[in-house]
């Protein structure tokens, strides 16, 4: 099978390049097909939190989830505390990974309700910086519904300890088949990178999913 593609927007929040986020988002609509969107329930990441707020963020954001965006709980409060990679993340941070697992159930537990409360549905997990551990997983099917996680390094979706992972990382960028997470970080890109990045959305349109 060709390669397919799905669109994930990582760091929504209150505070967060609005300017940036919305447009790419109502693109996606415009052009039929959901992204996933990467949500922190509970926001204390100082980068973050130096970004506008605005009073509708969360009416905004229930209105994506409305018009067929998917939702992923992004971590707890998007902090760092432990250097451990975990699993497969590059980045010797994490708000998971070399964590007790009485830690890691407390705020997967609180990062869910928050979000349920606010009136989303959580399809899936995303682990700030890709870095969660195999007590992540037992945590996450011990609190939540949840047994989708958007990450891993692969080719197509595969099973671990009874979560799905959908490929965020490729183990090659020149193999043509299989699912491609497409990792968006639009509040950090620049102008320039997104332009380029609504034009390749709008050329692969049919292959994403």
């Amino acid at each position: 099978m060709p390669v397919r593609f799905v669109l994930r927007i990582d760091d929504v929040c209150e505070t967060m390049a609005w300017e940036r986020v919305e447009p790419l988002i109502e693109l996606a609509s415009e052009l039929g097909f959901r992204p996933v969107l990467g949500v922190i329930p509970s926001n204390r990441d100082p980068k973050l939190l130096a970004y506008p707020s605005r009073p509708d963020a969360w009416e905004r954001i229930r209105t994506w989830h409305k018009n067929g965006a998917e939702i992923a709980m992004h971590g707890y409060e998007h902090l760092y505390i432990t250097a451990n990679r975990g699993l497969f993340s590059p980045n010797s941070r994490s708000e998971f990974a070399g964590t007790e697992v009485t830690e890691q159930r407390r705020r997967l537990r609180l990062g869910y309700r928050i979000l349920v409360e606010r009136g989303l549905n959580p399809c899936a997990f995303m682990a700030p910086a890709h870095s969660l551990d195999s007590t992540t997983l037992a945590a996450l099917c011990l609190e939540t519904p949840i047994r989708v996680v958007t990450d891993g390094v692969a080719l197509s979706p595969y099973e671990y300890r009874g979560v799905t992972f959908v490929p965020a990382m490729s183990p090659s960028g020149l193999v043509p088949v299989g699912v491609r997470t497409i990792v968006v970080h639009a509040n950090t890109s620049s102008q320039g990178e997104l332009a380029k990045l609504h034009s390749w959305l709008r050329r692969n349109q049919r292959r994403m999913i």
